[in-house]
């Protein structure tokens, strides 16, 4: 092999690596959090409205929009599940990859459209799986702690609910909307009804 094909196959064997490195979201869920009690004054925290009128379009965004419930839970107790399912659904690490064509594997063309491939495939289709996944293992994790999952209007949601694809929510911002999904599984029984997990 000469000199030449060899120094490509070092640039292509480093792109290639380049395309598995973990993003600044994906190394943020790598270190450990720190899941100890805030203490919180709950009369300081907004209560979000959770009364609509429910439409069709409402029934048929339940899958994403919704809200936690546990009448009787202490807005403290609260606020610490939903850290911690947070945390759990957070961790969550899914991305998506493509396979470089054969006639072009192991060339260094294959290694730079493998690698862009890859990333652009992550961005249109990972971003939307990450968020899914969250919602699901979100749902789990409450679930499994006794809430209940209740729809909830979209406007109505995201004004104290977040997604995180491609990016992550700063903590104060996450802690802020955090606080209020616990307020509002402790605001008293739900006029709506109560959906699967």
């Amino acid at each position: 092999m000469g000199m030449h094909n060899m120094g490509s196959y070092r640039v292509a064997a480093w792109l290639a690596a380049l395309a598995l490195l973990p993003s600044a979201a994906q190394a943020q869920t790598v270190k450990a959090r720190d899941l100890s009690p805030i203490e919180v004054d709950p009369s300081k925290v907004e209560t979000p409205a959770l009364a609509f009128a429910e439409t069709e379009d409402d029934r048929r965004g339940y899958d994403k929009y919704f809200y936690f419930s546990r009448p009787g839970a202490s807005f403290a107790d609260a606020y610490q599940d939903v850290r911690e399912c947070d945390a759990l659904a957070r961790g969550v690490s899914f991305h998506t990859g493509t396979q470089v064509p054969y006639p072009y594997a192991g060339t260094m063309a294959g290694a730079l459209g493998g690698a862009v491939g890859s990333l652009m495939v992550d961005a249109i289709f990972g971003s939307a799986e990450r968020r899914r996944l969250r919602r699901v293992n979100l749902r789990t994790c409450m679930g499994f702690k006794g809430y209940t999952r209740h729809g909830l209007n979209k406007d109505l949601w995201q004004r104290f609910n977040f997604e995180e694809g491609n990016r992550t929510v700063p903590d104060e911002e996450r802690q802020k909307f955090l606080q209020m999904q616990a307020k509002a599984a402790t605001a008293g029984r739900p006029s709506s009804q109560e959906l699967e997990f």
